[in-house]
């Protein structure tokens, strides 16, 4: 509106009603919550459980990660205890997404996701609900 204003040398106000005038829709003035505009995106605050993440605004396998959960899948089915798959995950030396090292917490907070059929292995591939 501004930018047509200074084009044509005639006020925002006479804009508007010439406009409303001729019947087209101008948007509100307030613009729309910053959470609702997160909705519409796909994309939310929290990060994706591990082994996944991101992509175009949906949630699909993290090639980094995907292994490593692979693995603490395999171990969970082979009643691993989570002591033992931290264990394992730090003396493969591999790296957890945030923290320096693992431990036993950030393991079965994993293992839950599997309990509670929240990521669920599908055709071979581990797929989250």
């Amino acid at each position: 509106m501004s930018d047509i204003a200074k084009q044509t040398g005639k006020s925002k106000s006479v804009i508007r009603a010439s406009l409303l005038r001729d019947g087209i829709e101008l948007r509100g003035n307030v613009a729309p919550p910053a959470v609702i505009l997160k909705s519409l995106s796909g994309k939310s605050n929290t990060q994706p459980p591990y082994g996944f993440c991101y992509f175009q605004g949906k949630v699909v396998p993290d090639q980094k990660e995907y292994e490593n959960l692979m693995l603490i899948y395999q171990l969970w089915k082979l009643e691993t205890n989570p002591n033992r798959i931290t264990y394992t995950l730090t003396e493969k030396k591999i790296k957890p997404r945030l923290a320096k090292s693992w431990n036993r917490n950030s393991v079965i907070n994993i293992l839950n996701r599997f309990e509670n059929k929240q990521i669920i292995l599908k055709g071979g591939q581990l797929e989250l609900r």
